[in-house]
């Protein structure tokens, strides 16, 4: 997918699942974040249970919609936070790096030591370049309105 300078933007996250064949049907056993951490892992699995087949399948998941609770895991170093966007509150617009087309609310929280973002589990990743998404409870929305 591209956005408005032609630049391409990724719209989903890659997950590598572990999968084994247990009576001729493939059950996911685990998931990874990296082809190499899932590479190890298979690796395992067919050491310790050399009698069934297993393999890596990629997933695909959309960003649009998803929980920070689903998707922090993939996304916690990806964040920035643009001056610009914190209110007087400390009410934030957190954008991600790599994902430009999207971001989530935050709250910066400043202490005498540090300034840290934090980020409700339960707020909504949504698009910020003025397109329709998704809400959570399934209705549609346009970003910005």
């Amino acid at each position: 997918m591209t956005n408005s300078n032609n630049k391409y933007v990724r719209r989903t996250i890659d997950e590598f699942e572990i999968q084994t064949k247990y009576n001729g049907v493939w059950e996911c056993v685990t998931t990874e974040k990296t082809m190499k951490q899932a590479k190890q892992r298979l690796k395992e699995y067919r050491e310790n249970e050399p009698q069934y087949c297993h393999r890596i399948k990629l997933k695909r998941i959309k960003l649009l919609g998803k929980t920070w609770s689903e998707v922090k895991c993939y996304l916690r170093s990806q964040i920035t936070v643009d001056d610009a966007n914190i209110d007087k509150k400390g009410n934030c617009i957190v954008d991600f790096e790599v994902y430009s087309d999207f971001s989530i609310r935050g709250k910066q929280v400043v202490t005498e030591h540090e300034v840290t973002i934090e980020i409700d589990d339960d707020a909504i990743v949504y698009c910020n370049q003025g397109t329709a998404y998704i809400k959570k409870d399934g209705t549609r929305g346009v970003s910005g309105s």
